[in-house]
């Protein structure tokens, strides 16, 4: 009976072990998941090319549809390059275009992305965000952004809130490198978030997220926006405040 018990003993503290016990000798074997990087080869917080595709949380999505030039008669901002952004509402209907431009550069030699404007027909008829004064667009990144940047053009206020931040992206994948931008002022509460290399990861507007889910870009051949003019013309009808323009993105939610 003495040797049946000591053989049970052995066998307990084998047991023991292969779960992990016993007298604090070692943790868990498990090698937790590695982290995926996201975030592709291009240089641009906002990589454009023609068919580049960002879906979100709610289902909503923005595709890129190609370039533009500005057709204002003669305004300030005549013949200005930009990207349209096809956004499509939780079902699929295409809702409405907005226009990135790049407007200068930042404080610390960065290019600044602008939103210039929104189209509801895909650019026949454009509403220029503007302050009333002759003043056009308003900033949403940079791509030297530091925390705390910030522009204002009369009808709301771009704030840079945060830098290099992360995001988890699918089962076990991260975006590095974003900006988050939030622009606020009368009628206005919105958020961006931009990674170099992805280019949209949220979107934030009226206490409601969309985050990005997929995206599908071509890196090796997207440019930046506002590189070049194009054939296709987006023809300034109109103007709106950054508060009116950013509420098309209720479409997103």
């Amino acid at each position: 009976m003495k040797a049946l018990f000591r053989s049970a003993a052995v066998l307990a503290v084998v047991a023991l072990a292969a779960c992990g016990g016993g007298g604090g000798g070692g943790g868990s074997s498990v090698t937790p998941p590695q982290q995926t990087i996201a975030n592709t080869s291009s240089p641009f917080y906002l990589p454009s090319k023609a068919g580049n595709r960002w879906v979100f949380s709610t289902n909503g999505s923005i595709t890129d549809a190609g370039r533009y030039t500005t057709n204002c008669g003669g305004c300030v901002i005549q013949g200005q390059p930009t990207e349209g952004m096809d956004i499509f509402d939780t079902t699929g209907v295409y809702s409405t275009t907005f226009f990135f431009a790049k407007t200068g550069s930042g404080l610390t030699g960065g290019t600044i992305d602008t939103l210039i404007g929104t189209s509801t027909n895909h650019g026949t008829n454009v509403n220029l965000v503007s302050d009333g004064a002759g003043h056009y667009g308003i900033p949403v990144n940079d791509s030297a952004a530091f925390a705390g940047e910030n522009w204002s053009n009369g009808g709301g206020t771009s704030t840079i809130t945060a830098v290099n931040g992360t995001q988890a992206y699918g089962a076990s994948g991260i975006i590095q490198s974003i900006n988050t931008d939030h622009l606020t002022g009368p009628g206005l509460d919105v958020q961006f978030g931009f990674a170099r290399g992805v280019g949209f990861t949220s979107l934030t507007a009226s206490g409601q997220t969309a985050t990005l889910t997929s995206f599908s870009i071509d890196a090796a051949n997207s440019l930046s926006v506002g590189r070049s003019t194009d054939s296709r013309t987006s023809v300034a009808t109109g103007t709106t405040t950054p508060a009116a323009a950013l509420s098309l993105l209720r479409a997103l939610f």
